[in-house]
């Protein structure tokens, strides 16, 4: 029987092909049939912090989304891996989380609107009303968010910055928080003076006999829950697919948006959530924008009206 490989020139002069191997004889030690089988290491990968997909453990960036591949990410051998059920990805547990919590807020939204008057505001009866409603709401939301934290499961982590730049982070917060209230109490002065009417938390901040109340609807309950969706479960799932701007503006346009039932409020806040969203890359925790968050609604119930 002829041999089948093809002779030295038969790829040309310029193929990236080498010349076959001469076949070893039958009963020498290197023999595939009659030998000892030469072993092969096993490839080691790294698994893509962001898309997830798994690369050669040399390689320096993934070839699938381009991140940069740390030398302390996750390594192992090359072997069958279990797939992922078919949209079962966090950026689509996200969006349908999202959308719940959207449509929760756009109910809130119509039972404020039609169930109160800012111009005539029911005294503390009407206020009590409100932060009741407003408590119940956010309990709904807290909820789905605990219930979306266990549905989505591990997140990619976020870049490590070094020590100079987490203590940088929690050294200027105090400027960005003074810059945040500053920017929203211009932004609402000129809304009352666009619409010539007082807005629904106007009448609300009046009461400061219901403080403790108000303290924990407005404040504690948004501070924690709303950073756990937007700076945890949002940020770390969009970076599994996007950069680390695009995930910080993504989530803060979500942020704004869920506040819907506040529409004229919607534009500042986006702003809010690209402060709160840096803080937590470069401060490497969610303490941080929680503290942050919480801070900036209590100045605005003590001071603003």
């Amino acid at each position: 029987m002829s041999d089948p490989r093809p002779e030295r020139n038969d790829f040309g002069d310029d193929s990236p092909y080498e010349v076959w191997p001469e076949p070893v004889p039958s009963g020498q030690p290197n023999s595939p049939s009659e030998g000892a089988p030469v072993p092969v290491s096993p490839v080691e990968y790294i698994e893509c912090w962001r898309c997830g997909k798994l690369v050669f453990g040399e390689m320096e960036t993934c070839l699938y989304c381009r991140a940069s591949i740390s030398r302390r990410s996750p390594r192992g051998r090359a072997g069958p891996r279990p797939q992922d059920e078919r949209g079962s990805s966090p950026v689509v547990k996200l969006i349908s989380l999202f959308l719940i919590l959207l449509g929760i807020s756009v109910v809130f939204g119509i039972v404020i609107r039609f169930g109160f008057n800012p111009a005539k505001f029911e005294g503390e009866q009407g206020a009590r009303r409100l932060l009741f409603i407003d408590l119940v709401f956010g309990g709904i939301d807290t909820v789905v968010i605990v219930l979306g934290l266990f549905w989505i499961g591990r997140l990619a982590r976020l870049p490590n910055y070094s020590l100079g730049m987490r203590v940088g982070a929690w050294s200027g917060a105090p400027s960005v928080l003074l810059l945040l209230l500053a920017a929203n109490y211009g932004y609402f002065q000129f809304i009352r003076h666009l619409i010539q009417q007082p807005l629904i938390d106007d009448g609300l901040m009046g009461h400061k006999d219901l403080l403790w109340l108000i303290i924990l609807t407005v404040c504690v309950q948004p501070a924690v829950v709303e950073e756990l969706f937007f700076r945890y479960l949002a940020l770390g799932s969009l970076r599994t697919v996007t950069g680390i701007h695009g995930a910080v503006f993504i989530s803060s346009v979500m942020f704004g948006m869920m506040h819907i039932f506040n529409p004229l409020g919607i534009p500042y806040l986006i702003v809010v959530g690209l402060a709160l969203g840096y803080l937590r890359v470069a401060s490497g925790s969610l303490i941080l924008p929680m503290l942050l968050h919480f801070g900036h609604n209590l100045a605005v119930v003590l001071f603003f009206k």
